[in-house]
């Protein structure tokens, strides 16, 4: 029998499995002279490599006696690790570890910058970026499960107060480690409690379903912040990241139809998509079909919606009024956007589209503001001010030219109308 089959307990090799099936991160045993002697992981030689660079085995092999209780460790790149000895006879006989894994989603700068500061070769960077973009990301509330459930299996160890325990126990490599996920633990916290900030962000994101717009940036990366709250809480972190992406691409489904999608194209889409969300192994190949998924139901409508009597041009600055619709912009910016001068433009724009650019852009401000009036507690003030309209009387005049009653209005007779709906439901 292997040194490592006699040092480890198997309770904790069937931690490791049933981990890797749920989420694909690796688990890694160091024997007492800090020599590999198990991994789970695909990419064994290439993390490890990281594992070692980075200074994380440095900090766990400068801890006099071991870690007796879980230590999260962090590198420049953002991966997060997971480690606590097992000890035999009062000694640290191996270590085990979990990950990696990320708290966010990549940056591709950020992590080609980390990158290039460990002096790899460019072919050694590619490699590296493909086999970052394959590991887990998940919300630190799930890391610190994870913690948990190994020093539980170290140490058969438990606490009622499951709080309390989690927080006593968990160690941190560094302070600035630390501030970063208790950074994470109150974003999650405040993302989640915030049901109308999660509303608001759905209604945006299927308007741009709808319009078939996917320029706004910030707006499409938000789709991740979705995905990091499951709609249900089986206890099942993959079978939870299902029923989010199954439940918003039905909501992206209906939307691309009241787009002008046909019923038949979206519907083969959704059930595609449902499929290969039910073939998915890991959180983050969900959060990446996700955002796939949006990409693909809004190019649809874009495609339905296109006017061949519209130019790719013109096409482009409506893009950009939508993208920008919170920032200030000029119709000079519009038109060096899509390298025309200001006057070409506006005549350009006006005989192809059938509305002045001035008239657009307001339209489509309205259009936003009916969502932050519906969906969130947000004054007419502030909304006015995203919109920069200036202030809140010119504000409230076009949005009554547009729709026939005035912001106060609107958010009123349409709340009152969402009640009476949801009261003959019930």
């Amino acid at each position: 029998m292997a040194d490592w089959q006699v040092e480890c307990p198997m309770r904790i090799c069937l931690l490791a499995g049933h981990i890797y099936a749920a989420t694909r991160m690796g688990m890694w045993g160091f024997n007492g002279r800090w020599e590999l002697a198990f991994s789970t992981s695909v990419y064994q030689k290439e993390l490890q490599n990281l594992l070692e660079l980075s200074g994380c085995m440095d900090y766990l092999k400068s801890m006099e006696g071991g870690c007796r209780t879980p230590v999260l460790l962090g590198d420049e790149i953002g991966m997060i690790w997971i480690a606590e000895h097992y000890y035999r006879d009062g000694k640290p006989a191996c270590l085990i570890l979990f990950g990696p894994m990320f708290l966010s989603q990549l940056s591709v700068k950020s992590v080609e910058e980390s990158l290039k500061k460990m002096t790899f070769s460019m072919s050694a960077r590619i490699q590296l970026f493909r086999i970052l973009e394959s590991l887990p990301v998940m919300p630190f509330s799930l890391v610190r499960q994870y913690a948990m459930m190994l020093h539980h299996c170290i140490t058969e160890e438990t606490h009622q107060d499951f709080s309390y325990y989690q927080e006593a126990l968990l160690q941190f490599q560094n302070d600035s480690l630390r501030a970063a996920c208790e950074g994470k633990i109150e974003s999650e916290d405040s993302f989640g409690s915030d049901p109308e900030r999660m509303v608001a962000l759905e209604r945006q994101l299927l308007q741009c379903v709808r319009d078939g717009n996917g320029n706004n940036t910030e707006l499409m990366n938000s789709v991740t912040e979705l995905s990091n709250l499951p709609v249900s809480h089986t206890g099942n972190p993959i079978r939870d990241a299902k029923n989010t992406v199954i439940i918003l691409t039905a909501q992206c489904c209906n939307a691309a139809i009241e787009g002008g999608l046909s019923i038949r194209k979206a519907k083969e889409m959704e059930n595609e998509y449902i499929r290969r969300a039910e073939s998915c192994t890991t959180v983050t190949e969900l959060m990446t079909l996700d955002r796939k998924m949006l990409e693909d139901f809004i190019i649809q409508v874009r495609r339905t919606n296109e006017n061949p009597l519209i130019s790719p041009a013109i096409r482009e600055g409506c893009d950009f009024i939508r993208a920008n619709i919170m920032k200030s912009f000029t119709l000079a910016d519009v038109a060096k956007h899509v390298g025309y001068t200001e006057y070409y433009f506006t005549r350009k724009f006006n005989k192809e589209m059938g509305i002045r650019v001035n008239d657009f852009v307001k339209e489509a401000k309205v259009e936003y503001a009916k969502i932050q009036l519906l969906t969130t507690s947000q004054g007419i003030q502030e909304i006015s001010d995203t919109l920069n309209f200036g202030n809140r009387t010119y504000f409230s005049k076009v949005f009554r030219e547009i729709t026939g009653m005035t912001p106060a209005a609107f958010r009123s007779q349409l709340g009152k109308e969402k009640e009476d709906e949801t009261a003959e439901r019930t």
